[in-house]
């Protein structure tokens, strides 16, 4: 039977503990699994992000999109972010042919 790869994208508390973990995505491949991972990690943004910024070097708004993207990119380096009160956490798994995860 063939199988595919497939990335669950889960969010939790900030300590992922399992009965936390809800499955926000089912992605097929990793481009994907970024787009995915960068729009939840900014719908969460203010459950997260420290508001501490330099006003004289950008605004609120880039810190913010600077914040989302280094998020995105820890999640997508390390399948899981550190920081925050909502986390987020990746794992692969495999879908076969009736399209059933295992």
């Amino acid at each position: 039977m063939e199988e595919k790869k497939v990335y669950l994208l889960y969010e939790g508390d900030k300590h992922l503990t399992k009965s936390s973990l809800v499955l926000m995505g089912v992605f097929d491949s990793k481009a994907n699994l970024m787009t995915g991972a960068n729009e939840l990690v900014g719908k969460r943004v203010n459950d997260n992000w420290d508001g501490l910024y330099n006003e004289d070097e950008q605004t609120e708004e880039e810190a913010k999109f600077d914040f989302i993207w280094e998020q995105t990119k820890i999640l997508m380096d390390d399948y899981q972010t550190h920081e925050g009160n909502v986390l987020f956490y990746i794992c692969e798994a495999s879908m076969n042919v009736v399209e059933e995860v295992s």
